[in-house]
């Protein structure tokens, strides 16, 4: 009995094993009648290969901003969702306490001022008293010694008022970029202090994907590819390219750090969704290009059949290059203008009679 000859099912066996199984069929009944099959004229085509991946979402800027101050919240201006504007006032504190010491510095170095420029003519007559011996040394370095700290006082003084003024200007809370409110965990009278997340800020027309990828997949991964990011609920393809590639693994994981960034323009896509990512790799030209179904095996051997041109099936061997998706590249055994049997292979053999349609 001849051994069956078993069609490709699955992309898989092509590129790995296909099983070492002798299965069986009917041997073909000798008859003068054409069997009708579907042939494929091969001409040059071109294929990319890719890698699919799936992962959540994130924004590409986004800003948690952080209380510096501690106070009570007087009023809080936007609600979660909202979108807000670069140097925009979230809310404030309540600022009679800054105000107050803020006042408070501006007096302190107002004095500090004035305290300095007395120990500065001080020291300048004292230098001069000393070098006629009009006082002696230890007055003229007591003189001295009060410049000094005058100095330091002044100092410290500026110090002061910088720190109030930024403390009050912290008070207000202005938004570092403009973006939609994500996250919004204070309200109205509430106490807060130093540390303390007031608010969370995205911006959704550009998002981003971190993901990790294997060492078969990262090596024909670069920077630049272009990526198509598909969305299921929405049924939305979006376009993207890989904007990073790490060199090495992620810490304690078998993987190699990747980011895609995507245009979402139209802002339908929010951080945190799970998309599906087809990175498109190596592109494959002027290449022979079948459908799998087009493909048989009999043990480690892959043929196709062509029609002669006297319409007779030839069997061909193969070799594979490539399998991408459901198309299997060829590497060698047929040609350009050759007509493959893309359909009907199972009822012919090696001279079976032919009627041909054309697919």
């Amino acid at each position: 009995m001849r051994g069956r000859i078993i069609p490709i099912l699955m992309i898989i066996g092509v590129l790995t094993t296909f099983g070492c199984n002798k299965s069986k069929r009917r041997p073909n009944k000798k008859s003068d009648k054409p069997t009708s099959v579907f042939i494929e004229n091969i001409q040059p085509q071109s294929i990319t290969d890719f890698v699919k991946i799936s992962g959540r979402l994130k924004s590409v800027n986004r800003v948690d901003l952080i209380s510096e101050v501690s106070g009570n919240i007087a009023k809080i201006n936007k609600n979660l969702g909202d979108y807000i504007s670069k140097g925009d006032s979230l809310g404030k504190l309540r600022e009679n306490d800054f105000i107050l010491r803020l006042n408070q510095a501006k007096a302190s170095l107002k004095s500090s001022k004035f305290n300095f420029e007395v120990a500065t003519k001080s020291k300048n007559a004292a230098e001069k008293m000393f070098k006629d011996k009009s006082i002696s040394f230890s007055e003229y370095n007591q003189t001295l010694s009060n410049w000094n700290n005058a100095k330091s006082a002044l100092e410290m003084a500026k110090s002061g008022l910088e720190t109030a003024q930024r403390n009050y200007n912290n008070s207000i809370f202005i938004a570092p970029i403009s973006g939609y409110i994500s996250y919004l965990p204070v309200i109205d009278g509430q106490h807060i202090n130093p540390g303390q997340e007031i608010c969370r800020i995205v911006q959704t027309k550009k998002l981003k994907l971190s993901l990790g990828v294997s060492e078969k997949d990262v090596i024909n991964i670069k920077k630049g590819n272009k990526v198509d990011v598909f969305y299921k609920p929405l049924n939305l393809t979006l376009s993207g390219k890989i904007i990073g590639v790490g060199k090495d693994l992620i810490p304690q994981k078998n993987f190699y750090p990747i980011e895609i960034e995507i245009n979402n323009n139209d802002e339908k896509l929010l951080p945190g969704m799970v998309v599906d990512a087809t990175i498109h790799t190596i592109s494959h030209n002027n290449v022979i290009i079948l459908p799998v179904d087009a493909v048989a095996r009999y043990y480690d051997t892959h043929y196709v059949f062509i029609a002669s041109d006297k319409n007779i099936a030839v069997k061909k061997e193969i070799k594979i290059q490539k399998v991408i998706d459901n198309k299997v590249v060829v590497k060698s055994g047929i040609h350009f203008g050759d007509k493959v049997i893309v359909s009907g292979t199972d009822d012919i053999e090696n001279g079976t009679k032919l009627k041909i349609n054309q697919k």
